[in-house]
């Protein structure tokens, strides 16, 4: 085989592992209300949703795919790739060219440092209410930013230029704005800045389509914060909503950096030898000002997620998605522009070798783990179904257990949790996972035997 055609097959073959992952992946958590039909139609489902439930726009595509497993195979393999290609996007400016071959090889550079710095990628590309609620909203930030970012600071207005319908942009606006409550306050805050300092301090006139782009997005973020929804949301967790307690925040803060210590203590050191590295490059004049800047930007748009992802009556590695791509970006831009000043194609090459090769081997690993979580699913499932043919009331001898023992801390990059909690002992009191699968086989009655 070619040198030339190995990263074709890289590719191809990831992109294949992928597939065989989803297909095979277990129901994780909310995953299992989607196995009992629904009468309401995806609109109505997510109308209810809106008020009661999850009011986040994301969830009308959660609703959408997950009762379909072919529809839930093609949206989580189109967002694998297009976040992909959105970072290529973001770092270099242009879009990937598939014909080119060193196009390509950065492709699986960039695939294969996320992977690597990402040790949750599991249940942000396999389980449908995340990837849904936070991968694919990630993905549409990213493409904000690089259109706004193009035109304040490299006054490329794509909007114009693409002659871009001003019915798609107000739609887009909002639909950005009702994606997630932590990240449009610092797109928001971002835009206007932009838009004032250009406009008044500049006196620089700004381009309608842009100003409406920033309005839209103010008023989806309206629609989404004041949902009815997100008062019920922090009721259930015992929090008051728009309140605020001190103490509760700190608290969170220190959650959070647990959470980069245990999940993304890698991502942490590559951030900070990257910024070491273009610090050093700005001062030496090897890089342009506006590179400086622009990264800069990005790295202040992730950080400031974080203080609003604190005042979150639920923490989680979900949260901090959007500002560990906008790292990653960061990462990623140093590094090829690090190459490019030093002429690193060495360095190049073996960072190819070494992304290629764990890429592979961790798309070989996912799909063992995910089909022996599929096994005991499907094993466990059965065991219900064959206790409910002489009872309404199950009392099963164990609960599941997606982990694979070989793999150890591995299980996690893949699998939200292992299943363990889905199914107690306590049969006065119902897990939501209880609950659902109650529904579904129509039981009183589920609980697994008290082994103390």
């Amino acid at each position: 085989m070619k040198s030339k055609y190995i990263p074709y097959f890289v590719i191809a073959f990831i992109n294949f592992c992928f597939v065989l992952s989803a297909v095979y992946y277990p129901p994780l958590r909310d995953e299992l209300y989607y196995l009992y039909p629904t009468k309401l139609n995806v609109f109505q489902e997510y109308g209810n949703a809106y008020f009661v439930g999850n009011p986040r726009i994301g969830q009308f595509f959660c609703n959408l795919i997950s009762r379909h497993l072919l529809l839930k195979i093609i949206f989580e393999l189109l967002t694998f790739n297009s976040l992909i290609v959105v970072f290529f996007l973001l770092t270099l400016r242009r879009l990937p060219v598939l014909r080119n071959v060193n196009d390509l090889l950065k492709l699986i550079i960039i695939a294969g440092l996320f992977i690597f710095l990402i040790n949750y990628f599991g249940e942000m590309f396999y389980y449908t209410p995340f990837i849904t609620n936070y991968t694919f909203t990630t993905i549409i930030y990213l493409l904000y930013i690089f259109i706004v970012s193009e035109y304040y600071l490299n006054n490329n207005n794509i909007l114009e230029n693409h002659h871009v319908n001003i019915f798609l942009i107000i739609f887009s606006g909002i639909f950005i704005g009702m994606c997630n409550e932590h990240v449009p306050p610092v797109l928001i805050g971002a835009s206007f800045l932009a838009l004032f300092w250009n406009f008044f301090i500049k006196k620089k006139k700004i381009d309608y389509k842009i100003a409406i782009s920033h309005i839209s997005l103010v008023a989806g973020y309206l629609l989404l914060f004041f949902a009815p929804a997100n008062r019920v949301k922090f009721k259930v967790v015992g929090k008051q909503s728009y309140g605020f307690n001190i103490w509760d925040y700190l608290k969170n803060f220190k959650s959070i950096l647990n959470l980069y210590r245990y999940y993304n203590l890698e991502l942490v050191l590559f951030l900070v030898s990257s910024v070491i590295l273009v610090l050093f490059l700005y001062r030496k004049k090897s890089i342009q000002k506006i590179f400086f800047i622009r990264l800069l930007i990005f790295f202040l748009l992730g950080l400031l997620c974080i203080p609003i992802v604190a005042y979150s009556p639920l923490l989680g590695t979900r949260l901090l998605f959007f500002t560990n791509a906008m790292f990653l970006v960061v990462i990623f831009s140093i590094y090829f522009k690090g190459v490019e000043v030093y002429k690193a194609q060495k360095i190049s090459t073996l960072v190819y070798i070494f992304t290629s090769c764990f890429s592979v081997s961790f798309f070989i690993i996912s799909v063992l783990l995910s089909y022996n979580g599929r096994k005991n699913y499907s094993y466990i499932t059965s065991q219900i179904a064959e206790a409910r043919r002489t009872s309404k009331n199950v009392i099963l001898s164990e609960s599941f257990n997606f982990y694979t023992d070989t793999f150890g801390n591995f299980n996690r990059r893949i699998f939200l949790e292992n299943g363990e909690e889905y199914i107690d002992s306590n049969i006065n009191k119902d897990t939501s996972e209880e609950m659902n699968l109650k529904t579904f086989y129509n039981l009183n009655n589920l609980s697994v035997k008290n082994k103390h």
